[in-house]
């Protein structure tokens, strides 16, 4: 393929204009090729690409013979000729010009020069005045079309067989078999636009960076989900996301204000949609599955979006669901054959596929050789002709992971989608082709990793507290849950050793369960001998009937804090590791680190490197240590907090406010930063927020900064405020204090 798009306009046209015998008063509209016209398709070969036919067209229309023939790759400064010949009655020539023999024995011989000249010889390879020939080579999309009046062919009975053969200098290249104009079609090539990572986003600048960013990708330009999905309306072809319906992608998305573009894409049969189940609880019974199933209808119902019957997951669930169609990763590069277990599909995806896939002209010639390979395996075991694709050939899956893909360019995706739907061979299935799939009985090899005794007990905990939970402690036990797929969130890169960071915060999601049984009980409580977040190291509880707190005792940090307000029990304080963590560089990641495995992580409020002791009283909790002392008081109105250093550092506080919220359409919007009288706010006017005094000064970034820049593409030379890097839904307030610290925590409304 070509690198500039001026050049092959203009080479087009004058290999057109040189290829046009006779007079040509004007020239005719472009021809429409469709599946039915196709008549053969033909094995790729191992010479030059611009020798190498790929497929035959042929059909009648309006006294013309219309023809048409894809090659692998057509430079714009032809490089071969072209011969077809045509057999309509007995007898006739056997041999092309130059001496090769023909299978076929025919009457009229159409040839097309490297130099762009057409004629048209009988069998005596005399010329005949074909004065209307038309033959039109078109470089971007690798084809040669023919348009030949069959009254400039004398007795041409209105029928015939042709053969097709490229040479170059003089030889014979490659010849196809013999077919006939009316001849029925092939099977297509089954082809599946499959796409995973497609907005793996926590923050505001992930967010516009992964929807239409700049100087990303692979290519260090323009990238995004966005390029991709134009590109797909442009051309109307369908696509498959596999993990957009990720409630973190789907937050994301509802933040960029791009919901309605997903909903309208799927209800015009453009997208395929799959639920996303992390594949660490493939194991589990299916009373428990049928949970999850519950949430996700519930998550998709939130967005706007319907139920689907797609599911991808990292490992089958041992368990039935009512998911008809799954989804399922293989490290394996070659296309899978379509399985079926009872009454659900399953479709392996190879995860090691080649990012690059794309040029600015189209498809890779190593991806368009795929194509013809995958074309003519389709054609030896499906002899019989049909459009209709039933899964007993194993499509050919284009896409990948799109953070990493050509994809995601603009030119690319277009080039590549606009290659796709002119070549009619390429069938690009729909929800529809791959819910009517059969597949072949069998099921992936290996079993699903059975999980700790210990992980099992926490998902059993909290995905019946989903189910039966009273309020106000069922949204905890859902927020407990939405930690809990954190830990296998889509991230890019995904390194090895994710899976070591991943079991470091597997305790955090214990943590929120307590809190989720405390809130269906509230009760004093006054402890630091338990180790709540299994990090083999005890934490500090400190509770009343009103409030809970938990804070790690080495750092003196406050790393969870929930209020029961009016009916409600809301979070107000969360590490961002509760949201999103393995964003870092792997090479700094300490697992044994307990929260700051990830250094990146904000692990509490009030967090410094320092060691400290605790001593819990009723409703106070003192940390002592070398560098100074930390001391939180329960209130009935909210929490003071004071710390003294010798050596003064900045002081973090992660404001969480209820993050169950960002799992609906509005969600950023809600969110508000407010100055009043007795303080300064944040969190959802009228339904709840967390007052703030302090004469300390510091900055306050919250992830709402970057709601007035959203709407257009990411600008490199944009001054994105602080909060554009705050993870979603943090409000990040960083104080700078002398000494002393004082902060006091209120809440509105008011009780």
């Amino acid at each position: 393929m070509r690198r500039n798009f001026l050049i092959p306009i203009c080479l087009a046209l004058a290999g057109l204009l040189a290829a046009c015998q006779g007079v040509a008063e004007s020239l005719p509209a472009p021809t429409s090729w469709n599946y039915t016209d196709l008549r053969l398709l033909d094995p790729p070969d191992d010479f030059s690409p611009s020798l190498d036919l790929l497929a035959a067209y042929a059909r009648y229309e309006r006294g013309e013979l219309l023809l048409r023939f894809d090659l692998l790759d057509i430079p714009y400064q032809p490089d071969y000729d072209l011969y077809i010949v045509l057999d309509s009655a007995a007898g006739g020539a056997e041999r092309l010009p130059g001496g090769a023999p023909t299978d076929l024995a025919w009457e009229w011989l159409i040839q097309l020069s490297a130099h762009g000249e057409a004629s048209v010889l009988n069998k005596d390879l005399h010329p005949v005045q074909a004065n209307s020939i038309l033959a039109i080579r078109n470089p971007l999309l690798d084809f040669v079309e023919i348009r030949l009046p069959t009254a400039s062919l004398p007795g041409y009975p209105g029928t015939a067989s042709l053969q097709v053969f490229t040479a170059a200098a003089d030889a014979i290249s490659d010849r196809s078999q013999p077919f006939a104009v009316q001849a029925a079609p092939p099977p297509p090539v089954p082809v599946l636009l499959a796409f995973w990572n497609t907005l793996p986003a926590y923050s505001p600048v992930q967010a516009l960076r992964r929807w239409d960013g700049a100087h990303t990708g692979p290519f260090g330009g323009r990238h995004g989900l966005r390029n991709l999905l134009k590109a797909a309306q442009d051309y109307r072809t369908p696509l498959a996301l596999l993990d957009q319906k990720s409630p973190f992608s789907l937050a994301a998305l509802a933040y960029l204000g791009k919901l309605n573009v997903i909903q309208d894409m799927q209800a015009d049969g453009l997208l395929i949609l799959a639920d996303v189940m992390p594949g660490s609880i493939a194991s589990l019974p299916s009373d428990l599955l049928n949970e999850v199933e519950s949430y996700n209808r519930q998550l998709s119902a939130a967005f706007g979006l319907p139920a689907t019957p797609f599911l991808f997951t990292t490992q089958l669930p041992a368990a039935s669901t009512t998911y008809r169609f799954i989804f399922l990763p293989t490290d394996s590069p070659a296309a899978s054959p379509v399985l079926r277990r009872a009454s659900q599909i399953i479709l392996p995806v190879p995860m090691g596929t080649d990012p690059i896939q794309t040029t600015a002209d189209g498809l890779t010639l190593s991806m368009r050789q795929k194509l013809a390979q995958t074309a003519a395996d389709a054609a030896r075991l499906n002899p019989t002709s049909s459009a209709e694709w039933d899964g007993r050939i194993a499509p050919l899956i284009l896409g990948g992971d799109l953070t990493a893909s050509s994809w995601g360019d603009p030119q690319h995706a277009s080039a590549a989608l606009r290659y796709l739907k002119a070549h009619p061979w390429v069938h690009l299935l729909t929800a529809h082709d791959l819910l009517a799939a059969r597949g072949t009985p069998g099921r992936p090899a290996g079993e699903p990793i059975a999980l700790s005794r210990q992980e099992k007990t926490m998902l059993e905990l909290i995905l019946h507290g989903m189910s039966i939970g009273t309020m106000p402690a069922q949204p905890l036990y859902l927020n407990a849950w939405h930690a809990y797929l954190a830990l296998d969130a889509p991230r890019a890169p995904n390194p090895p050793e994710i899976a070591a960071l991943r079991q470091a915060y597997l305790g955090q999601v214990n943590a929120l369960l307590a809190a989720a049984r405390w809130a269906e009980d509230p009760r004093p409580i006054a402890d630091c001998s338990q180790d709540v977040d299994l990090d083999a190291q005890p934490e500090c509880i400190l509770a009343s009937h009103y409030q809970y707190t938990q804070y790690e005792i080495q750092s003196g940090a406050l790393t969870y804090a929930f209020v029961r307000h009016g009916d409600r029990v809301h979070q107000w304080i969360a590490p961002s590791s509760q949201f999103i963590f393995g964003l870092s560089d792997p090479a700094l990641w300490q697992p044994n680190a307990g929260l700051t495995a990830d250094p990146q992580i904000i692990p509490g409020a009030f967090h410094d490197p320092g060691f400290y002791q605790a001593q819990v009283g009723a409703d106070t909790i003192i940390f002592e240590g070398v560098n100074g002392s930390k001391i939180y008081q329960l209130r009935q109105d909210g929490l003071a907090v004071k710390v003294h250093l010798r050596t003064p550092v900045p002081m973090s506080i992660p404001i969480a406010i209820d993050p169950w919220l960002r799992f609906q359409p509005d969600w950023a919007q809600r969110y508000q930063e407010q100055s009043l009288p007795q303080g300064w706010a944040w969190g959802v006017p009228d339904y709840f927020q967390v007052v703030i005094r302090t004469q300390t000064p510091g900055i306050f970034q919250p992830f709402t900064a970057s709601l007035p820049f959203i709407h257009q593409p990411e600008n490199p030379n944009q001054d994105y405020p602080p909060g554009h890097r705050t993870p979603f839904p943090l409000g990040f307030l960083e104080l700078y204090p002398a000494a002393e610290l004082q902060v006091e925590f209120g809440f509105l409304p008011d009780n």
